[in-house]
């Protein structure tokens, strides 16, 4: 599985994370800390973070 960090630190998206979009793959999501959320994308197998924090 492909790990593109924190989508608060992209500066643009990354290409897997964009064909998923296109494509209409759905995202797994699960609270994995205090404010912080994992986003898991199956088909492409890539995973993603997010902390709301910021």
């Amino acid at each position: 599985m492909i790990d593109l960090g924190y989508a608060n630190g992209w500066i643009k998206e990354p290409a897997l994370y964009k064909e998923a979009k296109e494509k209409g793959y759905k995202f797994e999501e699960k609270e994995v800390g205090n404010c912080i959320h994992e986003y898991v994308c199956k088909e492409l197998d890539f995973k993603f973070r997010v902390d709301s924090s910021d």
